[in-house]
């Protein structure tokens, strides 16, 4: 059972450790186009954009970087 709670940790904590570096990716993203008049949204932030919906305060920190450039 204990081996079990491990894998789980060890997942969990790697799971988090992932949404934070796409928040951070995606915010780098934001900030790159945050001036440009006509942007074209490359598929790889939309797909970062779509799986941070899971955890909107990630998300919500990414769209503070457009809000503030």
């Amino acid at each position: 059972m204990g081996c079990r709670i491990d894998i789980m940790s060890t997942t969990s904590s790697y799971l988090e450790h992932s949404y934070g570096k796409l928040s951070r990716w995606t915010s780098h993203k934001f900030r790159q186009v945050g001036g440009e008049m006509q942007v074209e949204i490359d598929p790889t932030l939309c797909e970062a954009i779509h799986r941070l919906k899971k955890r909107p305060e990630l998300l919500t920190y990414a769209l503070c970087e457009v809000l503030f450039i």
